[in-house]
């Protein structure tokens, strides 16, 4: 019994925190959209070429936690 009030006791706190799963959603995509600061001073350009929406989805698309949350 110990295994299913763990269960039970973990869905009720997924369950009771649902309402704040889309706010969570939009703070974690405008944390993703912090430019990193770069480390390279001095180096070359990059050969690849810069899509700014496109890698904002990507990284959107593949955050671990935007993905267990709309999961819920």
């Amino acid at each position: 019994m110990g295994r299913n009030d763990y269960l039970i006791n973990e869905l009720d706190r997924k369950f009771a925190n649902y309402p704040n799963y889309n706010k969570e959603i939009a703070i974690r995509k405008e944390e993703l959209k912090m430019r990193e600061a770069d480390e390279n001073i001095g180096g070359g350009k990059s050969n690849i070429r810069s899509n700014p929406v496109e890698i904002q989805v990507i990284k959107e698309l593949s955050d671990t936690y935007i993905c267990n949350r709309q999961l819920w």
